[in-house]
């Protein structure tokens, strides 16, 4: 039953022997808390109202304000400040523990089990990217982190043809 360890497939409880049991609980719990904090990633930060995840371009005027919470419109300072590689990673790495630990493991590079730090494109570049994507798949209205503020700064830089370097740059795509 060695194959069976770090099964999310097969529940440990129908695993006979111990290592491949606990392995594989050990995958499910550490997977279903990896997924309550990308959620908690998609939602605005109750401990800082001046760090809103949720962020609108533009609003349409029609949903009174008494109806819901107060939608934040985006600014100049809070594109800059979100466009900020290490802002955003110290956010993600304080509210997202487990997934910041675990996109490290996958991007980090290692020598001797300790994880190196480059200079050009480091893991932490990567990591923000990596995260991003998963917290707009679930929800498309916290785009307040990195998305929108990427988007604006595409577009007035005119990155249409440089976008395959900058991709690149995220670990989105392979620069030649």
């Amino acid at each position: 039953e060695r194959v069976l360890a770090f099964s999310p497939k097969i529940p440990h409880i129908n695993i006979s022997y111990a290592r491949p049991s606990l392995s594989s609980w050990a995958l499910i719990l550490v997977g279903k808390e990896a997924r309550r904090q990308i959620g908690n990633l998609t939602k605005n930060d109750a401990t800082d109202p001046t760090d809103p995840t949720q962020i609108r371009a533009s609003t349409n005027g029609r949903v009174p304000s008494s109806s819901r919470a107060p939608v934040d419109v985006a600014s100049w300072e809070q594109l800059k400040k979100n466009l900020s590689i290490p802002y955003v990673a110290k956010k993600y790495e304080t509210r997202g523990p487990v997934p910041w630990y675990l996109s490290e493991m996958m991007t980090a590079s290692t020598k001797g089990g300790v994880i190196v730090h480059r200079q050009r494109r480091p893991h932490t570049t990567i990591q923000v990217g990596a995260i991003s994507s998963f917290v707009l798949s679930r929800n498309r209205y916290a785009s307040g982190y990195f998305a929108l503020p990427l988007a604006v700064w595409q577009f007035a830089c005119k990155s249409h043809v440089d976008e395959k370097r900058i991709f690149s740059r995220f670990g989105f795509t392979v620069h030649d």
